[in-house]
């Protein structure tokens, strides 16, 4: 109801024959209101002494707002913790809203993030408290979402895949890791695969949910050099909307077609990056390359020369587009042609005696610093999503160099510990790691790490290295790997059985 100077209704406003006859009152400044005219009766006010004016309030009752907890959550879900970018936008458009509104599984699951996300970020003791309860509440509903998902006689529907993809933001939150995400692409390209012959059928929201269970996919995949848990279901909805010889990744109008050659060659290199890694571990202990071996190597670089080519191509045509698509799409583009650098950097793949596609140093020096500052300027915008900006900063952290560079790096990550990401800590550890050792590849360092495990050792560089002159740095680094030939003696049968 209308309150304030908003209510007309209020007794101030009336003379006293209206009150009574709880009548609108049009009178007023010296005039007599209509009521009165037609009945001719006298116009008159209350002059502030009758007995109403000497009540008084001595207390007030708390005021409670006349809202529901579950519509405040709801609310704080859609407007605040899936934030505002365009690569997530399904998860607040219309029809999600909709769909939360129709279904109650929807509805439990957005208003359980609203209210774990307002824990988290307002009252961290009293989701500390309550995270216990928040736990059972989830495994509540990952066990109906699971069942759904798993039914062999369900047919498409987009509620399960919207409710997975909301239950790995609430596993993040409560976890404060990716971890929880693999189990949950695996049951929902299982249930695409499943429940969808014809992608190209489906409406726009529900292709909407399907790209963005792929994004989550093959960026939790990269980061954890995994094989994605699905299939390329983008790939194939190309070719079946635009049936050519040839996907050409060149200037077009549609910009969801842009997204989804993106998504598609961030799929490819979650699979060629873990085979390019197996591959360069087992020519590191195998320093004699079999005919075989070496063949799969040269095809490993074909690949990865392919792939580099048609990201570049992508590019030409992102530099056309808006700030906020260039915002959206350029990061993945970068990651994923730094990331084949970083690759080929390996000493092994020399030994193949072919040209090696890696671009310079400067060059993917320039591409992180772009892709940081991208990212800056929608980690504000991103809620509890920036999560899924925490390993492309880390991939780009490994071209920086100089002290402002680094910086800004941990800078990105600090946001990202901001939203309660306890896995951003152990980024910024491996990134001060490499860099003391003054590694560029990361598949060097985790390689170490693994092997340090498996003989029960703990690796630890020297602290302070970034604090000394340049000579005894390097004498520190050098002992360090004195120290580890000497004490890590690992068989190769070993060390693959880590890797794999």
């Amino acid at each position: 109801m209308l309150c304030g100077k908003f209510d007309r209704r209020r007794g101030g406003h009336r003379c006293i024959a209206c009150r009574r006859a709880h009548k609108k009152c049009d009178g007023g400044a010296g005039k007599a209101c209509s009521y009165c005219t037609e009945r001719l009766m006298k116009c008159s006010y209350s002059s502030g002494t009758q007995k109403q004016d000497t009540l008084r309030v001595v207390q007030f009752a708390p005021r409670k707002a006349i809202v529901l907890d579950n519509w405040r959550y709801t609310t704080a879900c859609f407007e605040e913790a899936f934030g505002s970018l365009m690569q997530f936008s399904v998860l607040q458009g219309e029809e999600m809203v909709a769909l939360s509104q129709k279904d109650a599984g929807i509805s439990q699951v957005v208003s359980t993030i609203g209210e774990i996300y307002m824990c988290r970020t307002s009252d961290y003791p009293r989701f500390l408290a309550r995270r216990e309860v928040f736990q059972e509440l989830a495994a509540k509903q990952r066990a109906a979402c699971c069942q759904q998902m798993q039914s062999r006689s369900v047919i498409w529907s987009n509620a399960p895949l919207a409710c997975a993809l909301m239950l790995v933001a609430i596993e993040m939150m409560l976890f404060g890791n990716i971890d929880p995400c693999m189990p949950w692409m695996t049951d929902a390209s299982d249930y695409i695969e499943r429940t969808t012959s014809n992608m190209s059928d489906l409406p726009s929201f529900d292709k909407d949910l399907i790209r963005l269970a792929q994004l989550i996919d093959v960026v939790n995949s990269i980061s954890r050099t995994q094989n994605p848990a699905g299939f390329d279901f983008v790939d194939a909805r190309l070719k079946t909307e635009f049936p050519t010889a040839k996907l050409i990744y060149g200037p077009t109008p549609l910009l969801n077609k842009d997204v989804d050659y993106i998504l598609s060659a961030l799929w490819h290199w979650a699979v060629l990056q873990q085979r390019m890694i197996i591959w360069s571990v087992d020519a590191q202990f195998n320093p004699v390359l079999s005919a075989e071996k070496k063949i799969e190597g040269i095809e490993l670089i074909c690949a990865a020369s392919s792939l580099q080519t048609k990201i570049l191509q992508s590019y030409m045509n992102l530099s056309t587009m808006s700030e906020a698509h260039y915002n959206m799409l350029a990061p993945y583009s970068f990651w994923i042609l730094i990331g084949i650098s970083q690759q080929l950097r390996n000493e092994q793949w020399s030994t193949l005696e072919c040209d090696i596609p890696a671009l310079s140093h400067d060059c993917l020096h320039q591409y992180a610093i772009d892709t940081l500052d991208c990212i800056g300027s929608m980690a504000g915008k991103a809620g509890l999503l920036v999560s899924s900006f925490i390993s492309i900063v880390f991939t780009m952290g490994l071209e920086m160099v100089s002290d402002e560079d680094r910086k800004k790096t941990y800078g990105l990550l600090d946001i990202q510990q901001a939203r309660y990401f306890e896995i951003s800590d152990h980024f910024k550890f491996v990134l001060n790691e490499i860099w003391s050792l003054n590694l560029r590849n990361p598949t060097e360092f985790y390689m170490l790490k693994m092997a340090m495990g498996a003989k029960g050792l703990d690796f630890r560089p020297a602290r302070g290295i970034e604090h000394q002159s340049p000579e005894i740095a390097e004498n520190l680094v050098n002992q360090q790997h004195a120290m580890l030939e000497k004490e890590l003696e690992i068989t190769e049968s070993d060390l693959m059985s880590q890797v794999l």
